[in-house]
């Protein structure tokens, strides 16, 4: 249906999809942007970041990236058991668009654990990070 549509089209259809939404945040990135992005999730796939649950507490979420996935999990959880720690949020990049219509769609399935705002705040600090302060994703990766 959306390989019809002209690039504007697909953002707003996407973006309109996922805002009533209750468990899912979806946002849209070009292509060019994309492929920084993976280049620099497959050298450096891991990153934490804090969630913050009012009156000044928070708690960890680490993110790891796989392909053209990244699993958010709760720190704690992953430092017990990384093969089973739960997760509260999963991002697909869905690479259909990127040829022909220069976007990529992304999308993240969240649990539980997160509330919407919290879960497109995750959305954003991701692409923050990996996009505009990539030094701190490469110093937090490094051994």
């Amino acid at each position: 249906l959306l390989e019809r549509e002209p690039p504007e089209q697909i953002f707003e259809i996407w973006k309109n999809h996922h805002i009533e939404r209750r468990d899912a945040c979806g946002m849209v990135v070009d292509t060019e942007t994309w492929k920084g992005w993976k280049a620099e999730a497959k050298k450096h796939p891991y990153f934490v970041f804090p969630v913050q649950k009012g009156d000044g507490k928070f708690f960890t979420v680490l993110s790891q990236f796989q392909d053209n996935y990244c699993i958010f999990t709760y720190l704690e959880d992953y430092r017990k058991d990384p093969n089973n720690a739960e997760p509260y949020m999963a991002v697909a990049f869905h690479e259909d668009f990127q040829d022909k219509k220069g976007l990529v769609l992304v999308r993240g399935d969240f649990s539980a654990h997160l509330t919407k705002d919290e879960a497109r705040r995750l959305l954003w600090l991701l692409s923050h990070y990996y996009l505009k302060e990539p030094k701190l994703v490469r110093t937090f990766n490094k051994e």
